[in-house]
Protein backbone atom coordinates (compact mmCIF):
# COMPACT_ATOMS: atom_id res chain seq x y z
CA UNK A 1 0.00 0.00 0.00
CA UNK A 2 1.24 3.34 -1.40
CA UNK A 3 1.49 6.61 1.66
CA UNK A 4 0.39 9.96 0.77
CA UNK A 5 1.31 11.48 3.67
CA UNK A 6 0.99 11.34 8.05
CA UNK A 7 -2.07 10.20 9.16
CA UNK A 8 -3.44 11.99 12.42
CA UNK A 9 -6.60 12.18 14.14
CA UNK A 10 -6.67 15.26 16.89
CA UNK A 11 -10.15 15.20 17.32
CA UNK A 12 -10.48 11.60 18.98
CA UNK A 13 -6.61 11.06 19.58
CA UNK A 14 -4.84 14.24 20.76
CA UNK A 15 -1.78 12.59 22.08
CA UNK A 16 -1.71 10.02 19.17
CA UNK A 17 -2.68 6.55 18.33
CA UNK A 18 -0.29 5.08 20.68
CA UNK A 19 -0.15 7.83 23.59
CA UNK A 20 -3.62 6.74 24.79
CA UNK A 21 -3.31 2.86 24.65
CA UNK A 22 -5.67 2.63 22.05
CA UNK A 23 -3.15 0.92 20.05
CA UNK A 24 0.09 -1.21 19.98
CA UNK A 25 3.42 0.10 18.35
CA UNK A 26 3.05 -1.28 15.33
CA UNK A 27 -0.66 -0.38 14.46
CA UNK A 28 -0.08 3.39 15.84
CA UNK A 29 2.88 3.43 13.08
CA UNK A 30 0.56 2.07 10.44
CA UNK A 31 -2.33 4.28 11.00
CA UNK A 32 0.12 7.23 10.65
CA UNK A 33 2.05 6.04 7.65
CA UNK A 34 -0.77 4.97 5.86
CA UNK A 35 -3.93 6.07 7.04
CA UNK A 36 -4.51 8.82 5.19
CA UNK A 37 -4.56 6.41 2.11
CA UNK A 38 -6.77 3.97 3.48
CA UNK A 39 -9.52 6.18 4.97
CA UNK A 40 -9.67 8.15 0.68
CA UNK A 41 -9.72 4.79 -0.29
CA UNK A 42 -12.58 3.65 1.74
CA UNK A 43 -13.78 7.13 1.36
CA UNK A 44 -13.36 6.53 -2.46
CA UNK A 45 -11.41 9.76 -2.99
CA UNK A 46 -8.76 7.50 -4.26
CA UNK A 47 -8.62 4.91 -6.65
CA UNK A 48 -7.18 1.60 -5.82
CA UNK A 49 -3.58 1.36 -7.73
CA UNK A 50 -1.67 -1.72 -6.54
CA UNK A 51 -3.32 -5.26 -5.61
CA UNK A 52 -2.96 -4.40 -2.00
CA UNK A 53 -5.42 -1.43 -2.16
CA UNK A 54 -7.52 -3.51 -3.67
CA UNK A 55 -7.80 -6.24 -1.52
CA UNK A 56 -8.27 -3.84 1.46
CA UNK A 57 -10.86 -2.35 -0.21
CA UNK A 58 -12.43 -6.26 -0.59
CA UNK A 59 -11.72 -7.21 2.79
CA UNK A 60 -13.81 -4.00 4.16
CA UNK A 61 -16.56 -4.84 1.74
CA UNK A 62 -16.56 -8.21 3.70
CA UNK A 63 -15.84 -9.91 0.44
CA UNK A 64 -13.01 -11.59 1.97
CA UNK A 65 -11.89 -12.13 5.85
CA UNK A 66 -9.62 -9.41 7.54
CA UNK A 67 -6.75 -10.75 7.31
CA UNK A 68 -4.33 -7.84 5.86
CA UNK A 69 -2.56 -5.69 9.01
CA UNK A 70 -4.15 -2.80 7.05
CA UNK A 71 -7.63 -3.78 7.18
CA UNK A 72 -7.37 -5.01 10.51
CA UNK A 73 -6.12 -2.00 11.54
CA UNK A 74 -8.46 0.07 9.69
CA UNK A 75 -11.70 -1.87 10.82
CA UNK A 76 -9.82 -1.47 15.26
CA UNK A 77 -9.49 2.57 13.98
CA UNK A 78 -13.36 2.90 12.79
CA UNK A 79 -14.31 1.17 15.73
CA UNK A 80 -12.79 3.32 18.45
CA UNK A 81 -14.26 6.38 16.84
CA UNK A 82 -17.45 5.33 16.22
CA UNK A 83 -17.36 4.08 19.62
CA UNK A 84 -16.24 6.42 21.89
CA UNK A 85 -16.92 4.66 25.30
CA UNK A 86 -13.61 2.81 24.05
CA UNK A 87 -11.28 5.65 24.09
CA UNK A 88 -10.57 5.89 27.36
CA UNK A 89 -11.33 2.68 30.11
CA UNK A 90 -11.72 4.70 32.99
CA UNK A 91 -14.77 6.60 33.49
CA UNK A 92 -14.38 10.37 33.83
CA UNK A 93 -15.57 12.29 37.11
CA UNK A 94 -15.90 15.00 35.63
CA UNK A 95 -18.53 13.12 32.85
CA UNK A 96 -20.81 12.24 36.08
CA UNK A 97 -23.87 13.86 35.77
CA UNK A 98 -24.17 16.15 39.03
CA UNK A 99 -27.27 17.34 40.26
CA UNK A 100 -28.47 20.53 38.27
CA UNK A 101 -29.46 23.37 40.90
CA UNK A 102 -32.50 25.02 40.89
CA UNK A 103 -32.62 27.98 39.19
CA UNK A 104 -36.31 28.86 38.99
CA UNK A 105 -36.21 29.57 42.51
CA UNK A 106 -33.26 32.08 42.55
CA UNK A 107 -34.70 33.90 39.69
CA UNK A 108 -37.74 34.24 41.31
CA UNK A 109 -36.25 36.33 44.30
CA UNK A 110 -33.76 38.20 41.77
CA UNK A 111 -36.70 39.65 39.56
CA UNK A 112 -38.54 40.72 42.52
CA UNK A 113 -35.66 42.50 43.96
CA UNK A 114 -35.51 43.95 40.39
CA UNK A 115 -39.07 44.75 40.36
CA UNK A 116 -38.43 46.53 44.34
CA UNK A 117 -35.58 48.85 42.90
CA UNK A 118 -37.24 49.98 39.70
CA UNK A 119 -39.88 51.38 41.42
CA UNK A 120 -37.23 53.31 43.40
CA UNK A 121 -35.41 54.61 40.36
CA UNK A 122 -36.14 58.48 39.59
CA UNK A 123 -36.61 57.76 35.56
CA UNK A 124 -37.88 61.77 35.29
CA UNK A 125 -34.57 63.48 36.35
Amino acid sequence: MRSIGIFLDEVHFPLGFQQQNAFNVDESQLLEHYGLTMQRLQEGELLPATADEHFFLAELDGEFELTSDFARCWRKYNHKITHTNTLSSAPNKRSAKQPSRDYFVDELSTLEDLDNSYDELDLDS
